[in-house]
């Protein structure tokens, strides 16, 4: 094992750790902000006979403010796996969102497997939003690889819990199968 440390001119510290274990490397980076809080991290672990990437993950948080000044904190997560044995493959990125002004939150995930010709297994993709007061929106978007259909579905609620459910479905050539609404 090894670790190197730095330190920017804004007082960020960068941390390097490499470790070697079972003929895999792993190598993680991280950097902190002054105040102790990650800003960023990057791990890889690959295979020393092979030098393919086994594993990579990336987290990064930014924390910006909007037009009226409220921070707006975001924090994203890259991951990508490969199965040494099957040569298939995830991929998924988390994204996060917090508006310390107003109280909105939203929170999107995609994830992806493929085979190892690269050939899609299965994707989704799914996005939440509250707001301060207890709305919120959910929707899930699916993909069947076998049928090349896609299901979106959109849940809206108020604060009260009324709300509709839209459910679309739509074939690879994007002509509509179903298209359904329920009110609850």
């Amino acid at each position: 094992m090894t670790m190197t440390s730095t330190t920017d001119a804004d007082g960020n510290v960068t941390v390097v750790d490499t470790q070697q274990n079972s003929g895999q490397t792993k190598v993680t980076e991280t950097v902190t902000r002054p105040d102790g809080t990650k800003l960023r991290e990057h791990m890889v672990i690959t295979d020393d006979a092979t030098g393919a990437t086994i594993r990579e993950r990336t987290f990064t948080e930014t924390s910006p403010t909007d037009a009226d000044g409220n921070p707006v904190t975001t924090d994203t997560e890259d991951n990508f796996f490969r199965d040494p044995q099957t040569g298939e493959t995830t991929t998924s990125q988390t994204v996060d969102t917090a508006n310390g002004g107003t109280g909105a939150t939203s929170h999107v995930e995609t994830e992806r497997h493929t085979d190892s010709a690269g050939n899609v297994i299965d994707e989704s993709r799914r996005a939440e939003t509250k707001d301060a007061v207890g709305n919120t929106s959910v929707s899930d978007s699916t993909l069947d690889p076998a049928t090349g259909n896609t299901t979106l579905t959109t849940e809206t609620k108020d604060a009260d819990g009324h709300g509709t459910t839209h459910t679309t479905v739509v074939d690879g050539s994007g002509n509509v199968l179903q298209d359904t609404t329920n009110t609850f």
